[in-house]
């Protein structure tokens, strides 16, 4: 049977950051994508029985997602990202999640990109590798090694499942295999750009869309929270789902642009180390003005945002906010109570 290599995406992480991005790549190439699918208690329980006591809710929800691929994809991708261009860095977690996985799930075929520009290690560089060593993965199995694809849409020549099987086990696990040619870095380089252009096409039609929320009319509450919590069907979701039932307008802090919400961020904290929560800092000090109401929503025990929402709240004294912890025994009943009360004050603030 003609098949195309399946790379699957845990959905959980930094897919909702970046998921577009990666889609575009992956399928300008001639990949196959596999998502995995929303998190419901399956996953989460499948996640908490594969980590350690002390990972935030949040990770025990990526591994949850990892151990769903397994079996249904050829290999599984997980990045690593650990700085940025500016030297901000990123949480511990998303520097050691591809070791913990491969340490975890010993059997799985894995494969990532690592973005550290500190050991000069650029996006670009990043995804420039990852094509590379997926072509050269995809050409030298079997007999012969097939052409590379020539336009950027252009599918790879199909392999049969069992000779590509042994071979990942041979070089993914690195128990000999190379990657020893670059081919088609044209290609390669066209997906990469046409990539990063889909991300910023869509992150400009959020920013569009949320502005329009903005000059909308009735209560409006900024939720403060990182998009793998905030946009996960079941950590999330619950939470969007009830403020909107209660009438508010809700404003993301993940949508503005984070390059400008960085810059913004330093009215409140002049040297926040953790990028992600940098970007977000700035977006709340963008939106205070704005907005009747701020919610935080974080997952347990993530220290940078202990941290960053901590600085916050003492820093500002004329918005009502609240902070929803969420943990992997959270009952939706509780935070809709919390919930309710807070707009309850939001609306007496207005009146």
């Amino acid at each position: 049977m003609v098949v195309k290599l399946k790379i699957g995406i845990p959905k959980a992480f930094l897919y909702y950051k970046y998921q577009i991005m990666w889609r575009s790549f992956f399928e300008e190439l001639g990949f196959e994508v596999v998502v995995s699918p929303n998190t419901n208690k399956k996953i989460l329980d499948m996640g908490i029985n594969s980590s350690i006591d002390e990972s935030c809710t949040s990770a025990k929800i990526y591994m949850g997602h990892v151990e769903w691929l397994i079996g249904k994809c050829d290999v599984i991708f997980v990045p690593r990202v650990v700085t940025f261009e500016d030297g901000d860095a990123t949480c511990t977690k998303f520097y050691g999640i591809y070791d913990i996985v491969r340490a975890t799930f010993p059997d799985a075929n894995f494969i990532g990109y690592s973005i550290d520009y500190d050991e000069k290690q650029t996006e670009r560089k990043a995804f420039m590798k990852l094509g590379s060593n997926l072509i050269n993965l995809y050409q030298n199995i079997g007999d012969s090694a097939p052409e590379p694809p020539q336009g950027s849409n252009a599918p790879l020549t199909p392999i049969e499942k069992p000779r590509k099987a042994r071979f990942f086990g041979k070089v993914l696990r690195g128990s000999g295999g190379t990657f020893s040619k670059v081919p088609s870095g044209r290609v390669i380089k066209k997906a990469y750009e046409n990539a990063v252009a889909a991300l910023e096409e869509f992150e400009k039609n959020l920013e569009s869309r949320q502005e329009a929320v903005l000059q909308s009319e009735g209560l409006k509450v900024l939720v403060v929270a990182h998009p793998y919590n905030i946009y996960d069907k079941l950590i999330g979701e619950p939470i969007v789902r009830t403020l909107e039932e209660l009438g508010a307008n809700v404003l993301y802090a993940d949508v503005p642009d984070s390059t400008s919400m960085c810059g913004k961020s330093k009215a409140l904290a002049r040297s926040m180390y953790w990028r992600y929560n940098k970007e977000l800092t700035g977006s709340v000090e963008y939106y205070k003005d704005k907005i009747d109401g701020i919610i935080f929503m974080t997952t347990f025990p993530c220290g940078p945002d202990s941290l960053a929402i901590e600085l916050i709240m003492r820093k500002i004294k004329d918005v009502p906010m609240t902070n929803l912890i969420i943990d992997s025994n959270f009952g939706e009943a509780g935070l809709n109570t919390r919930i309710e009360s807070f707009i309850d004050i939001l609306e007496a603030k207005r009146a």
